[in-house]
């Protein structure tokens, strides 16, 4: 094997893609991450009665929560990029250049600066930003989602609901919970199975969103 063959070959071990490391080199990156404690009861709730008739997923299975596979992959774009989040850089010139950027956002920063984050992402992502991006109540544009979303059923409803991204309440009450309240709260709505199917997976996943939050944008 040639010494160019070796490297390629070295770039490869750990990939976690289907796509060789020259192609992943050409992209962009972007990961949006949510907390578990969010993101869990949400697919959770989306995979049983009655909304699994809506979504078609039928049972909760814990191989969809995809953190592990978010931490792999994104630390995997780390080293063959050899950047880390925030940081533009660039190899080569025009059209052939490799960006180098690696971009995160935390659901929970965008909700609390629905403006600044993507003004931020912009500027890394080399985009020009509008306050029109923040907003979506045209029927254009309702129809346009309408589309995007249409195999998704039942997983967008909420967005297919709203006209725009604004602050969250910070006065709503699944933003002060504790543990011990959110298991009260995930027992009433789902029984003592389902609270337990959801604690367990919050638990195992929060260390994974822990280690990507790190790295995640502020404006």
């Amino acid at each position: 094997m040639s010494p160019t063959n070796e490297s390629a070959a070295a770039d490869e071990v750990g990939n976690p893609t289907v796509l060789p490391v020259r192609i992943l080199q050409m992209f962009r990156f972007a990961f949006l991450i949510r907390h578990p404690r969010r993101s869990i009861p949400s697919l959770y709730r989306l995979s049983v009665p009655p909304l699994s008739s809506m979504t078609g997923w039928h049972g909760y299975l814990s191989s969809e929560e995809g953190y592990v596979e978010l931490r792999q992959l994104f630390d995997f774009v780390r080293r063959v990029q050899g950047t880390t989040t925030g940081v533009a850089e660039t190899e080569g010139t025009g059209s052939t250049a490799a960006a180098r950027e690696i971009c995160l956002i935390d659901a929970d920063d965008l909700l609390d600066n629905p403006s600044g984050i993507p003004q931020r992402f912009c500027s890394l992502s080399n985009l020009e930003y509008s306050d029109d991006m923040l907003s979506w109540d045209t029927e254009e544009q309702q129809d346009l989602a309408r589309t995007a979303f249409r195999k998704w059923k039942g997983f967008h409803e909420d967005v297919l609901k709203s006209t725009g991204l604004k602050a969250r309440d910070h006065g709503l009450p699944q933003s002060t919970m504790t543990e011990g309240e959110e298991d009260e709260a995930w027992t009433r709505e789902y029984g003592d199975e389902g609270a337990g199917i959801i604690r367990r997976a919050v638990d195992a996943n929060i260390p994974h969103y822990e280690y990507l939050k790190q790295f995640a944008l502020k404006a």
